[in-house]
């Protein structure tokens, strides 16, 4: 519930049942039921692996939208894209749930891939990094192939891993044309982003994929150079270590001679990144 309320800036009232594994109470279910009659929730969330045995006992002869989350993917198709899919499914059901305009959210999304960073606006610069396996790296290591950059953090709970997944599948897609790309993971979070960490996160996505870590003033810097906002949030962390970052989340491309050339905004499928991509590609 907690996930839900910072990943998707929700409001939870309340909760019939934390787990399969706890019983459901008269009480909680009266509660929830007269939170509804009073009309102040608009959404019911039932989790697919959960047995909503006590449905209609919240729902009958009331107004409320009810939505089937599947965050374990139960009832999705297996394979590489499932954590993908996954996310539009649970995505999708929250916003009918919320009666949002899906039409206009389409819209916004069309309207944020479109968007690319000004010409008159430099992307880039000089800077001294380590990747994942220790080694330094600076500004002239891109110079010499295409580069895919992405800032995130590994503690990040759904935008980051959607987007490496996204990365690595379009790469995957690409085939041989993916030689002439390499794909960063630059963190915005150097406090928990060690090199260790860092190496660990990298290798669950693509064996291309490399790490870059730094001091909290060189991550700073290359955030600004890259015209990344980011933001610790400590608000309603369970304890001072587990906060999390409010971060930019689009791809940058930069091209071999180290110039930036466009970037592509979060929420891309594999399949128009790979479209976009080989546009671009020799």
């Amino acid at each position: 519930m907690q996930y839900f309320e910072q990943a998707y800036a929700l409001t939870v009232l309340e909760h019939v049942a934390a787990s399969p594994r706890h019983n459901t109470d008269a009480h909680a279910l009266l509660k929830v039921r007269q939170r509804i009659a009073d009309g102040e929730a608009v959404c019911l969330l039932t989790e697919a692996g959960m047995q909503a045995e006590h449905l209609a006992l919240l729902t009958e002869g009331q107004t409320i939208n009810v939505g089937q989350l599947d965050s374990l993917g139960i009832h999705l198709e297996p394979g590489p894209g499932l954590y993908v899919r996954m996310m539009d499914h649970n995505t999708d059901t929250i916003k009918r749930c919320l009666n949002a305009d899906v039409a206009e959210a389409a819209r916004a999304r069309d309207v944020a891939k479109s968007e690319e960073a000004p010409a008159a606006v430099h992307i880039g610069g000089r800077f001294i990094l380590t990747d994942h396996l220790g080694r330094l790296f600076t500004q002239e290591d891109f110079l010499g192939s295409y580069s895919l950059l992405y800032f995130g953090y590994t503690y990040c709970p759904d935008v980051c891993p959607t987007s490496l997944q996204v990365l690595s599948l379009a790469l995957d897609m690409l085939g041989d044309r993916a030689d002439g790309i390499k794909p960063y993971f630059i963190t915005i979070d150097p406090e928990r982003d060690t090199v260790k960490v860092m190496r660990n996160y990298v290798e669950y996505f693509n064996p291309r994929l490399v790490g870059l870590t730094g001091s909290k003033e060189m991550i700073e810097r290359v955030a600004q150079e890259f015209k990344v906002k980011y933001e610790k949030v400590t608000e309603d962390a369970p304890s001072p270590e587990l906060y999390l970052m409010d971060h930019s989340a689009s791809l940058y491309l930069m091209g071999p001679d180290g110039r930036f050339i466009t970037k592509f905004a979060h929420g891309i499928t594999p399949e128009d990144l790979v479209k976009e991509l080989a546009l671009i590609l020799p």
